[in-house]
């Protein structure tokens, strides 16, 4: 959801907001606003001060648009004011804040609320993986943010302009003007036709399921459709791959074509979502990924696929040495599973368990896409690229990418 849309439809689309806008903390620029709806320059930082001076507000008034309202209440996250049956209701998160005005139609409280749940949840996510259903009633989409991201929030801890992030799911964090990264693939997703209602699930963790209900609300997302998997550590985390088939069996897609999306991935802007599922129709007895191009000093960091001059896949090795393969395919977990495939997850994680394998064995899924291609053909798609939110600089690195769509 962009900056606007929280206005439009979080704020003025309630009913119970009459206007409003969202201003950065950073020398209050605006970051949206309902039509008319302007504060100047001087009187942003007049809110901005009242904040760690409330005596200058509470005897001088605030303005807003040139009017000047009397000061109700002001601490360090809300300011309320009002102006005969107007008023208002400002409230700071931990990099905007969110400013709105109820006219004479409006009850106070009702405006107050309206505000403060938001304020409420863009803190929850620092301002703020996954099944998701497909195109037809047949394919599921699955997001998968389950894991807890340990190198992500040693960097944030020690970022101090950063570390308001700590805490945040991969997922969620603020990307791009979206307020989470989840929300990219939810909105392209919905304008192919999956919808939040019928095709969307949420796999998280028990540390993370509580910022994930809050976002789900916000983007209707049922709360049905967001599930945890019950652990609370990364020492106790299921896995990637028992997560993927704990999801399958919790929503019970087992009959389902199920798209498999990584909590902590994005592609470039020139992915077509619709060309993957017409390549899917095409080969409707396989199962589909995706596969990029990485540069020789890279070859290393990845699985790479090895493929037949038709891209079905020959050949799983797992970070290996660029000498030992003349492929340079790596495959991110965005894995759109055949339903006569999904058994094989199952089968993979038992094997596993039988030979006492260790949880890193099952926990990387690429693994298990190793263990499925020899069983079932899967083919794969070209993409020009991904960005895989592993640490503090990708994220940051992401972030600029995705502000300039």
């Amino acid at each position: 959801m962009s900056w606007q849309a929280y206005v439009d439809t979080n704020l003025v689309g309630t009913g119970f907001v009459s206007q409003a806008g969202i201003y950065g903390l950073n020398g209050g620029g605006v970051w949206a606003a309902s039509p008319g709806f302007s504060i100047k320059p001087t009187e942003i930082q007049t809110i901005l001060n009242g904040f760690t001076d409330a005596d200058s507000v509470r005897a001088n008034g605030v303005r807003i648009n040139d009017v000047k309202y009397l000061t109700l209440r002001v601490d360090e996250r809300s300011i309320y004011g009002k102006k005969n049956a107007t008023g208002f209701c400002i409230v700071k998160t931990t990099q905007a804040i969110l400013v709105a005005l109820y006219d004479d139609k409006i009850q106070p409280g009702a405006c107050n609320k309206v505000v403060e749940d938001l304020a409420d949840y863009l803190i929850s996510v620092g301002y703020f993986s996954c099944l998701f259903p497909g195109h037809n009633s047949l394919l599921n989409n699955m997001v998968k943010g389950a894991g807890y991201g340990t190198r992500l929030q040693r960097d944030l801890k020690a970022s101090e302009e950063y570390n308001h992030l700590l805490g945040v799911p991969k997922a969620l964090l603020p990307l791009g003007n979206r307020d989470a990264l989840i929300t990219h693939w939810v909105e392209l997703f919905e304008t192919h036709g999956i919808t939040a209602d019928n095709d969307i699930f949420v796999v998280t963790n028990g540390q993370c399921y509580e910022s994930f209900k809050l976002w789900g609300n916000l983007h209707r997302i049922p709360l049905n459709h967001i599930v945890s998997d019950g652990t609370e550590t990364n020492e106790t985390r299921l896995g990637a791959v028992p997560d993927i088939l704990f999801g399958i069996n919790h929503f019970k897609l087992n009959q389902s074509d199920v798209l498999v999306v990584g909590g902590d991935t994005l592609f470039l802007h020139d992915f077509s979502l619709n060309d993957f599922l017409q390549n899917f129709d095409t080969n409707s007895d396989n199962c589909l990924v995706t596969a990029y191009q990485v540069p020789d000093q890279d070859v290393q960091k990845f699985g790479i696929i090895e493929t037949d001059s038709h891209g079905i896949i020959t050949s799983f090795l797992e970070k290996p040495d660029p000498s030992a393969t003349k492929s340079r395919s790596a495959c991110p977990c965005f894995y759109l599973f055949h339903h006569n495939a999904i058994p094989l997850i199952e089968e993979f994680i038992n094997k596993c368990k039988e030979s006492n394998a260790p949880k890193e064995a099952y926990d990387a899924t690429g693994k298990c896409l190793a263990y499925i291609y020899p069983r079932f053909q899967v083919s794969t798609f070209p993409i020009s690229g991904r960005i895989d939110v592993g640490g503090l600089q990708s994220y940051i690195d992401a972030n600029k990418y995705f502000e300039k769509k």
